[in-house]
């Protein structure tokens, strides 16, 4: 799925040169539960912003099914966007004044039904909420109004930032249990950044990221089923 070599991001501080990333090599394939860890300030969120096509300024390759990011236009990368990849972030970004259903389904760009956007917010269990502001709901459910727009156009891949850093031992369960089923059922790959150590515990590959290079790749030949995970 994605082949990165040599990735390299940096910041001009007036006269200072900030390298966030160094050289970053890395294969990832389909379907893969991927867990990012590292400390604060070494680069993960950069390194996912990249992937996901948000930030376009950087030195290296960055491979998707044998299409190089780096040679992308603006309108080549709208469109991988638009057709490959979603985000789900530590902050919800839902809009106020819409709904949960509006909240899913605003901003597709193709067709999508009102039964496909029923079945998937039956799947998140957010069904007999649709009808709510994002004001009426917990951060639990504003997640999972996340999730359900981040799903309903199939993405390949899922980048997820700190998905659960706000969120209380029970509610970070269900939705991790939902990015595990998603993974599993749809093949859809998952990227996870978290600096709960315990979550990497559920992922079939770890990446550590230290100082903007990757420290070691752990992969996991037996993941811990969600029970067994402690919170």
């Amino acid at each position: 799925m994605y082949i990165i070599q040599g990735l390299s991001k940096s910041y001009k501080n007036g006269e200072i040169i900030n390298q966030v990333l160094k050289g970053i090599d890395l294969n990832i394939e389909t379907g893969e539960f991927i867990t990012i860890l590292g400390p604060s300030g070494s680069g993960k969120s950069t390194f996912l912003n990249i992937l996901g096509g948000l930030d376009t300024d950087f030195q290296g390759k960055v491979k998707f099914f044998d299409k190089d990011l780096a040679t992308f236009n603006e309108k080549q990368m709208v469109k991988f966007r638009r057709d490959n990849v979603s985000f789900i972030f530590q902050e919800y970004h839902l809009l106020p004044t819409l709904t949960v259903y509006e909240n899913v389904q605003v901003g597709q760009y193709l067709s999508v039904s009102k039964s496909s956007i029923d079945d998937i917010l039956e799947k998140v269990g957010l069904a007999e909420h649709k009808n709510k502001y994002p004001s009426q709901l917990s951060g639990g459910q504003k997640q999972r109004v996340a999730i359900a727009r981040a799903i309903i156009k199939n993405p390949k891949v899922i980048f997820c930032d700190e998905p659960t850093g706000a969120l209380d031992s029970s509610t970070a369960k269900i939705i991790m249990s939902l990015l595990l089923n998603m993974n599993k059922e749809n093949n859809i790959t998952v990227i996870l950044i978290t600096h709960n150590t315990e979550l990497a515990n559920l992922s079939n590959k770890v990446v550590y990221v230290v100082d903007g290079e990757i420290d070691s790749v752990k992969v996991v030949e037996n993941p811990l089923s969600l029970e067994k995970i402690v919170w």
